[in-house]
């Protein structure tokens, strides 16, 4: 609730993609696009509906979820192996699609 109302000011925003990006009734023309999630996040499913939103749309998506990791496992990057192993893997992935290159 807090980072809620950070990003939107306490106004309600129910259903506004850019804070809800599975409300969006349209994923067709998508980029492609690559989603890393950690397990234990309330918010990892998120990642593979978005991913099967996006192929259904005729769109190329990948998601990869990190199995142990906590939301905010990103912080420990320099410290967790996992988590540097999947930080490698982010960087990787934007690295890949900034060319222009589809590998998944």
């Amino acid at each position: 609730e807090f980072y809620k109302h950070v990003r939107t000011g306490g106004v309600d925003r129910t259903g506004d993609i850019t804070l809800y990006p599975l409300a969006d009734a349209d994923f067709a023309y998508l980029p492609p696009t690559v989603l890393i999630t950690a397990q234990c996040d309330p918010l990892s499913s998120d990642g593979e509906a978005y991913r099967d939103h996006v192929i259904a749309a005729g769109g190329r998506a990948w998601w990869f979820e990190e199995p142990g990791l906590v939301h905010g496992y990103l912080r420990a990057r320099h410290t967790v192996g996992r988590a540097r192993s999947s930080f490698t893997r982010i960087v990787e992935a934007v690295s890949t699609l900034g060319k222009g290159e589809w590998i998944w």
